[in-house]
């Protein structure tokens, strides 16, 4: 036999408004918030936002003077002034892979690249298979096979680009040549 009365739970919030207790079986209605500017600045000395929302939502902006000085007081009050102060951070939502180090975004070559490349095209001639030459100049070098691969990679593009870009060059020599004859 199911108990009487509907089972609740309290909402944990520090706000005034937010003390309130939420029914355990989800209901369809709305809740709608009191958005009345003291409630609001009593919030906002709790430290809670909730009702600041709602205040918002309702009223486009901050017309009352009172909610105004209370987020001032939180936005850049001393701790004379306020108990809590607002901060900026990270996103909790956000991708971890978002964080970290920022990959290098040049081109350019580094000399350990051009080296890694060249040590590499060695032991290719010497051993004649790509992937034994790619773990072997790793091994030698103390260098993961990763950063070998990448350091081919990125070489191979280099010397790919520097054979279009004097192709290019030469197709417009060419036209210019034609051109300078036929006048």
């Amino acid at each position: 036999m199911p108990p009487k009365g509907k089972p609740i739970r309290p909402i944990k919030s520090a706000g005034v408004s937010g003390k309130k207790f939420r029914r355990v079986v989800a209901k369809s209605r709305l809740k709608t918030l009191p958005a009345d500017p003291s409630v609001v600045s009593l919030d906002l000395r709790a430290g809670s936002l909730g009702s600041l929302n709602a205040y918002l939502k309702r009223n486009r902006g901050i017309p009352d003077r009172e909610v105004a000085l209370e987020l001032r007081k939180l936005l850049s009050g001393t701790s004379k002034r306020s108990r809590f102060r607002l901060v900026v951070v990270d996103h909790p939502d956000l991708s971890p892979d978002n964080r970290g180090r920022p990959k290098s975004k040049s081109d350019a070559l580094t000399r350990v690249e051009r080296e890694l490349y060249a040590k590499y095209r060695q032991q290719l001639e010497i051993i004649g298979k790509t992937k034994e030459a790619r773990f072997q100049t790793a091994k030698d070098e103390g260098r993961s096979e990763m950063t070998v691969r990448r350091a081919i990679k990125k070489v191979e593009a280099a010397l790919k680009s520097e054979i279009e870009l004097e192709d290019l060059r030469s197709r417009r020599q060419a036209r210019l040549d034609r051109l300078r004859t036929e006048r």
